[in-house]
């Protein structure tokens, strides 16, 4: 293999071809290595949709649509880990995502002394499982930006019930709950996790 340099007018000539393809592949190969591998300090920002494995920050990525993923240790850790390594951004892919089981016994997921750090939802919807619990506790955090999401809840703190007869003398209203609604006598249980009623 032979190497020839020329310099023309303005402009090097470089006249090997098979160097040329090496270094190009040392050079693409160098590139790949680096943008696949995180940095020291982090990621500067997070999809916790396909990126909590390859950082190593949970056993699996928060999948959106999955009513059985508990969402919330997923989130949890990628939070931990931002505020570790500096991350700037955290975002999901759109989609529905499920709160199951609360970080404690009153609250579902607290963002406790974040800072300079946006969390894009994506439009995505936040299922909550217990209405009576907060959801999202925000705590000691300054420039956080929390965004593009709505929340409901998988047991709501009410039901729908179609009347069925009223009586004006005995003063009864009677109700039939309607297909996959709570039926009224389930609220007589005291959901407050303070226990009050």
């Amino acid at each position: 293999m032979s190497l020839r340099i020329r310099v023309g007018a303005n402009k090097l000539i470089l006249q090997a071809p098979e160097v040329f393809h090496i270094m190009v592949a040392v050079i693409l190969g160098l590139f790949a290595f680096f943008s696949l591998t995180p940095a020291a300090h982090g990621q500067s920002s997070i999809n916790l949709s396909r990126d909590l494995v390859n950082l190593g920050i949970a056993a699996q990525n928060m999948t959106p649509n999955q009513p059985n993923l508990d969402a919330r240790p997923l989130f949890q850790a990628a939070l931990q880990y931002a505020q570790a390594h500096s991350t700037t951004a955290i975002t999901v892919d759109t989609g529905a995502y499920y709160f199951l089981t609360p970080q404690y016994f009153d609250r579902y997921l607290v963002f406790s002394g974040l800072s300079n750090i946006t969390i894009d939802l994506n439009g995505s919807d936040i299922y909550f499982n217990q209405s009576f619990l907060m959801g999202f506790d925000i705590e000691s955090a300054q420039n956080l930006v929390l965004e593009n999401f709505t929340v409901d809840f998988l047991q709501l703190p009410f039901t729908q019930v179609q009347v069925s007869s009223v009586d004006p003398v005995g003063r009864v209203i009677q109700v039939n709950t309607l297909p996959g609604w709570q039926t009224p006598s389930e609220f007589n249980a005291i959901r407050n996790p303070y226990g009050q009623a």
